[in-house]
């Protein structure tokens, strides 16, 4: 093959991706897809009874909500053991009908939209819309993130939350002009989150550390993350006085993560949480915050005479977090594509290294993802692991493994021409 038929050849896919995505049509599609994946599955999967862990829960403050006109699990007596915004959500369905059914395909619907945003991060972050294409299609066909579609989890809303956080971070770093409107938009939204789930609400710290590595000046990180943790505050004060007027105390958020705390480190843990809350949770005579006391002070002392111990359970923590199958105390979900999954996990994280690896030279800009892997695992060292936990840092390690997989396709002269013409782009 001549210079000049290379040359037309090259310039033919180059101007088939620029009008690819000039009309949006492989991002149409690649929603499309995430939609009619996780529709399939909880279809297919139905929903007749409840049984993982929280779904009771949740179900239970959402049934009892509209009913009793207070988030309470027993009428007239206000909790606040659990974070609001879920079950919420799913009173708000419930209202209409009480169909786990219809939740479920909201929730499909919810992460279906959620994997263009994850293109969008993708491709602002990396300068290339075909990585950003690559970490939306593992999104969308990801097997755990599907099957946690099927679940009244928070995570399935947590993620998009999450992911519209990240993409005005990572915009501010590139409109440093505009940051005062990124900074309380992302500070609002990240109040949101933490009333979705009560993860991040320390995160305005690690933003100061960021901030500083990003804008390599340290008065300006502070300004930013000062700005963000207001805006959080704002966000979240309306049910923090709701919770000192029920409580008489300060409570941010909720007090579930105290029993989490001692579920992951006591006599009897290995790793994951214990459900027997019968065996754990003999205090129904004291009130909520009482409890907490307890069992924190439960999980301190037994770290403070175990130490040995407590450092023994860090790596299974940390293994049933970044488990595909490991599900808390429940085990290895039984599948006959255990293997597979297996597998492609296994190829997914050698490849998310491998991105890792690669953009070590371009580390304040990828400092924030690392940051948003790193601040649940340690999370999970703290607490315990599981599947569910770790579904937060997939999206995340997923970028890095399309920016590995998009330079490796870039090696092979059959993908070079095509996705050159997708680099130097921002969503």
């Amino acid at each position: 093959m001549n210079e000049f038929t290379e040359g037309r050849k090259v310039s033919f896919w180059r101007s088939a991706a620029r009008r690819a995505w000039n009309d949006r049509t492989a991002l149409w599609w690649l929603t499309g897809l995430a939609i009619l994946a996780r529709l399939a599955y909880v279809l297919v999967a139905g929903k007749a009874e409840l049984s993982w862990g929280d779904e009771f829960v949740y179900d239970q403050l959402a049934h009892n909500l509209p009913q009793y006109k207070c988030f309470c699990f027993v009428e007239g007596q206000p909790t606040v053991w659990r974070a609001p915004l879920y079950p919420a959500m799913l009173a708000l369905v419930y209202v209409i009908g009480h169909s786990h059914m219809a939740v479920l395909v909201i929730q499909a619907l919810a992460g279906g939209l959620s994997a263009p945003l994850l293109v969008a991060i993708g491709s602002r972050l990396s300068g290339s819309r075909w990585v950003g294409l690559a970490a939306g299609l593992m999104f969308a066909l990801n097997p755990l993130v599907v099957f946690m579609t099927g679940l009244l989890y928070a995570e399935t809303f947590y993620l998009p939350i999450l992911f519209v956080i990240v993409y005005a971070w990572v915009k501010l770093m590139d409109e440093p002009a505009n940051w005062m409107a990124l900074a309380i938009g992302s500070g609002l939204l990240l109040g949101l989150s933490n009333l979705m789930k009560p993860n991040l609400l320390l995160f305005p710290i690690w933003l100061l550390v960021w901030g500083w590595a990003a804008f390599r000046k340290l008065s300006k990180a502070i300004v930013v993350s000062t700005v963000i943790g207001l805006a959080m505050l704002v966000a979240v004060l309306p049910w923090i006085v709701r919770n000192y007027l029920v409580t008489g105390e300060f409570v941010p958020i909720s007090l579930s993560g105290s029993i989490a705390f001692y579920q992951g480190n006591n006599p009897r843990a290995a790793g994951g949480g214990i459900d027997e809350t019968t065996e754990i949770d003999p205090l129904s005579g004291l009130s909520e915050t009482e409890r907490s006391v307890v069992y924190r002070q439960w999980a301190t002392e037994w770290i403070r005479t175990h130490p040995a111990d407590f450092a023994r359970l860090i790596p299974l923590k940390l293994y049933r977090f970044f488990s595909p199958l490991e599900t808390s105390v429940r085990g290895q979900v039984v599948t006959s594509f255990s293997s597979l999954v297996y597998a492609g996990f296994a190829l997914f994280y050698l490849l998310a290294v491998v991105g890792m690896i690669r953009t070590a030279g371009k580390w304040r800009r990828w400092l924030l993802v690392h940051m948003m892997i790193v601040y649940p695992a340690l999370l999970t060292v703290v607490f315990y692991g599981g599947t569910r936990y770790g579904l937060v840092v997939q999206p995340f390690l997923m970028l890095f493994a399309a920016e590995a997989l998009i330079a490796l396709a870039s090696r092979l002269p059959v993908f070079s021409g095509f996705l050159s013409a997708g680099t130097e782009a921002k969503a």
